[in-house]
């Protein structure tokens, strides 16, 4: 039996209820950073992973052990699980928008040459 060398597998392996709680911690440490510092890129970034990783890796999963026994708890976690995906979309939109001021124009569809780019942010 190989294990990877990685702490955080060797953690999410053995200890899978303390790798969630840390996890929770890191997500809701990014949602008070972003909060401070709404336009900060990298940030955002950095919530839509956490936050994608968290609902498919704890919550989804969860959900798919449990919804065969408990239809009811199976889509409670389905349900929080979309929230994060809500909440990590929301953050991409918003770093997208600060890095492409015509995305709303390009994302509408509205304009089929509309050509997307880079706002000048230096």
């Amino acid at each position: 039996v190989y294990s990877s060398c990685s702490p955080v597998a060797v953690i999410l392996e053995h200890q899978p209820k303390f790798a969630e709680k840390y996890f929770e911690k890191r997500i809701e440490s990014i949602g008070e950073k972003i909060k401070k510092d709404p336009n900060n890129v990298k940030l955002l970034q950095q919530g839509v992973k956490e936050l994608t990783m968290y609902a498919f890796g704890f919550l989804m999963e969860k959900a798919n052990r449990v919804i065969l026994n408990n239809y009811s708890t199976g889509k409670e976690l389905q349900q929080i699980a979309h929230q994060y995906f809500i909440q990590a979309i929301d953050f991409g939109e918003r770093g997208i928008n600060h890095n492409y001021k015509d995305y709303p124009i390009w994302i509408s569809g509205e304009n089929e040459n509309f050509k997307l780019q880079p706002a000048d942010i230096d």
